[in-house]
């Protein structure tokens, strides 16, 4: 192929950025894709080569035409191609090098797809040859294998990633954004990559093609929109950042996410690349303070040099996931602060790794003392001790994720700062760093310890000290008849634990019924080494509406058919590398628990059966059940399906009869 089309091998990898090109991306199975790779230069020498870049777009388009219209011979320009079904173009994209300053893309609040690339804006662009062509192909018409998937959903998938370095610091991020046209009226040949290239490019990865994108981000603040145009059915459906650092760029990245119409955000934070940039601590907290602030909670909060201007976050994300790795306890703060008071999506997702003793009063404080509610939280390598759930329980008495620095008791309540305070982020008093100054008013959460000072919780920044001094403030005090636990009751629905460290498995009951009381999800892992024994009993009482519940190196017993039993509504039951079952059996004879009449699936998986302590007569009643219905199948399903069902697969070892899975279909 001529003009640059061709597969190219990338060898200058750690300076692009990828972007896909998929068209149409819903096809069936049988379609298999033929991925072409083409290697873009955006400097100023390349971008200024215009026959070539018309030449390039128009052969892409081409390509993409001639696999619907006539497939046969687009894979016979392929002999290598074994493929019996259809075949149909991808383009993968990768964009080397940095844009000139003086670029259009580099200047302009918003630019296409096609403008980034250097493509013509429009037909009056094409050439002669390409025009005849797409006559030809109209004249033509599209094949019938292909055309009920022409007007369907095309996407582009930009990505920007490991092992690229972004001013000195490891960077990630990437994003999909999808365009459908089924309801264009447009004949097809107007539409697919055309349309895709008419779309207009994130902010983020403008800003990556310019390195930096200092002069980018002044632009974005004068303009007069808000956010990048939309085109006509195209939305940013994902962005993600998985190793967000304290980069210089930090600023101009947070002007970008919260200029781009994301329906998903995926922010994941990790620990502090190396660089030999410095970095001091108030910085860090000022740049972890001002994206927290700014793509959480809506706004940044506070100010700091020209680097950090007043920002709004308009957007409201049908689903937002949060992840945070390896963080130091300041930075847990500052997230938990700022996840406690989101303010932009409908749907979060939190993830924490790590969890200890410096963690569970943020975690605890983000999760049922503010304004957010988050249906799914996920946490791994857990450590749980009594002094945990003491401090766990602490928090929720007072709302606040401190202790107490002095002996005498604190007040608590709220406090509203005006805009223009100065507050200090207890994490930098030894430093006597300069303070943050409010760039906006906020009420917080405080904890008064007398005098003309109260410590305020600022979300982005975690725990700072603030004036009380008149008009700069105003104070609601708790009153003494306010009961936190009893409005605090945990929003979560879905729950992960992974547990590393266990100081009792009785802990971890607590621990579910202080802050997870209303989950319908639970799973739970054990990974301390050791296997421990888990009383249904107690669980049902610390989380009355459970419906799904699965543990992995967890013994089982239920020690009691109390009413909190018998009322547990339990419909999905899993049990996995179990080594013993004690009372399980007697759960199913019981026609007064719930459960028995309702569970839909119950999976038993002990992976090392020669360690099981099974009772044999418990055994003898399962095997004696084979091929028999739940009591739900009994009453709901027709017979026709019950024919299909298994209740119980057992299979036999050495001396032995063990459970594999118990599932209805």
């Amino acid at each position: 192929m001529s003009n640059g089309l061709t597969e190219q091998k990338i060898d200058d990898i750690e300076s692009a950025k990828q972007v896909e090109f998929t068209w149409p991306v819903n096809g069936p199975k049988a379609w298999m894709r033929k991925k072409f790779t083409l290697k873009f230069y955006v400097d100023e020498a390349n971008r200024r080569d215009t026959p070539r870049l018309q030449q390039l777009r128009e052969a892409m388009e081409l390509f993409t035409f001639l696999s619907l219209v006539n497939n046969e011979t687009f894979k016979a320009m392929f002999p290598s191609a074994t493929h019996k079904g259809l075949m149909y173009p991808t383009w993968n994209l990768w964009l080397c090098g940095t844009l000139s300053p003086d670029d259009p893309a580099a200047v302009r609040s918003s630019v296409t797809w096609g403008a980034l690339l250097g493509f013509p804006d429009n037909l009056c662009g094409y050439s002669g040859e390409y025009l005849a062509a797409i006559q030809k192909l109209k004249t033509m018409g599209i094949e019938d294998n292909g055309r009920k998937y022409v007007c369907n959903e095309f996407n582009i998938k930009w990505t920007y990633g490991d092992p690229f370095r972004f001013f000195g610091y490891c960077f990630n991020a990437k994003g999909t954004l999808e365009l459908d046209i089924s309801s264009d009226n447009s004949e097809w040949f107007d539409v697919g990559l055309r349309r895709l290239f008419e779309c207009y490019v994130d902010p983020m990865v403008q800003l990556c093609l310019t390195r930096g994108g200092a002069k980018l981000a002044d632009i974005w603040q004068d303009s007069q929109a808000a956010h990048i145009p939309k085109s006509i059915s195209c939305r940013c459906v994902a962005v993600e950042v998985p190793h967000l650092t304290h980069a210089v760029a930090i600023p101009q990245m947070t002007a970008a996410l919260a200029r781009t119409p994301a329906s998903h955000l995926y922010l994941r934070f990790g620990e502090r690349a190396r660089s030999s940039i410095p970095t001091s601590n108030q910085q860090s907290l000022m740049e972890e303070g001002f994206l927290l602030s700014t793509l959480l909670c809506g706004r940044s909060i506070c100010e700091g040099t020209g680097e950090y201007p007043p920002l709004t976050n308009r957007m409201n994300y049908s689903y937002l996931s949060i992840s945070c790795e390896r963080v130091s306890e300041v930075s847990v703060a500052a997230i938990c602060s700022a996840v406690a008071e989101i303010a932009v999506a409908n749907f979060i997702d939190f993830t924490v790794h790590s969890v200890g003793p410096g963690t569970w009063p943020w975690l605890t404080y983000a999760i049922c003392c503010g304004t957010s509610a988050i249906p799914s939280l996920t946490i791994y390598g857990v450590t749980l001790m009594k002094s945990d759930i003491t401090a766990i329980a602490d928090v929720l008495k007072t709302c606040y994720p401190k202790p107490s620095s002095t002996r005498h008791s604190s007040e608590y309540g709220f406090v509203t700062l005006q805009e223009g305070t100065e507050v200090w982020p207890i994490a930098l008093i030894e430093d006597n760093d300069s303070p943050l100054i409010l760039s906006s008013e906020c009420r917080c959460r405080a904890r008064f310890n007398g005098g003309n000072c109260a410590e305020v919780v600022i979300p982005g920044y975690g725990v700072c000290k603030a004036s009380l001094r008149e008009g700069l403030a105003q104070v609601s005090c708790d009153s003494e008849r306010v009961h936190y636990r009893e409005n605090l009751m945990c929003r979560i629905r879905s729950l992960y634990l992974c547990l590393v460290k266990l100081e009792s498995v009785s802990l971890v009951v607590d621990l579910l019924a202080l802050i997870c009381g209303n989950l319908r999800s639970l799973q739970l892992i054990n990974n301390t080494g050791k296997y421990a024994t888990l009383d249904l009993t107690a669980l049902s009482a610390a989380c009355p509406g459970l419906e799904q519940l699965r543990t992995t190196r967890f013994d089982i017993t239920v020690s009691d058919h109390d009413e909190a039993l018998q009322e547990w509504p339990l419909k999905r039951l899993s049990i996995c590398e179990t080594t013993k079952l004690a009372g399980i059996v007697a759960c199913f004879r019981n026609p007064a628990l719930r459960m028995t009449g309702e569970l839909l699936d119950i999976t038993l998986d002990p992976r090392l059966p020669e360690r099981g302590e099974f009772d044999e007569e418990e055994l003898k009643e399962l095997v004696s059940h084979d091929e028999e219905f739940l009591p739900v199948v009994k009453e709901k399903f027709p017979i026709e399906l019950k024919i299909a069902c298994s209740l119980l697969s057992l299979i036999q070892s050495p001396g032995k009869l063990f459970i594999i899975w118990m599932r209805i279909y």
